[in-house]
């Protein structure tokens, strides 16, 4: 929780130090989807606008529950914690490319033990994610659609599936 907080603070103070002008904090939740997998995920976002423009960017963090079927055919479980960023035009009407990674992988470094080599294995690179979205604000409220190409794995297994179709409903304070 002190790392989750943390990163809010981070994203606030960035903001006021570059001069942009700042919508407020929003939270959210977000599911994601595709033929057999799902995501669901809690978070906040900060969002910023670059001085007299809609263009600008929003930086998010989120708490997530995945269900995802590997390429063996497995039901792997996990929760994630994830950050990144949206660049784009943000007005009533906007539109966004979107990237970011699994923090919480990283800080770990995601150790598991293995029962069936006797060691120690550290999984694969942080999971991470490159995305488009749309979406719609009507005074507090957001709602938006997304796609997101995703690198879900690990050292014993990989994502059967990468493209994901999301929807996200928002507070903005």
């Amino acid at each position: 929780m002190r790392h989750f907080l943390c990163v809010v603070g981070l994203m606030r103070m960035s903001s006021h130090a570059m001069g942009e002008d700042m919508d407020g904090l929003s939270f959210f939740v977000k599911q994601e989807v595709n033929d057999t997998d799902k995501i669901n995920s809690i978070g906040i976002a900060q969002q910023f606008n670059f001085a007299n423009s809609d263009l600008g960017g929003e930086a998010t963090t989120n708490l997530s529950y995945a269900e995802v079927v590997s390429d063996a055919g497995y039901l792997e479980e996990f929760i994630g914690w994830e950050v990144g960023l949206r660049l784009g035009y943000f007005s009533t009407v906007f539109a966004y490319v979107e990237a970011g990674f699994d923090l919480g992988e990283s800080i770990l470094n995601d150790k598991r033990y293995d029962c069936c080599d006797d060691y120690y294995a550290q999984h694969n690179e942080p999971d991470g994610y490159a995305g488009l979205g749309l979406g719609l604000k009507l005074e507090y409220l957001r709602f938006e659609v997304s796609v997101r190409a995703r690198q879900l794995d690990s050292e014993y297994w990989r994502s059967e599936r990468q493209i994901f179709y999301g929807a996200q409903v928002s507070i903005a304070f």
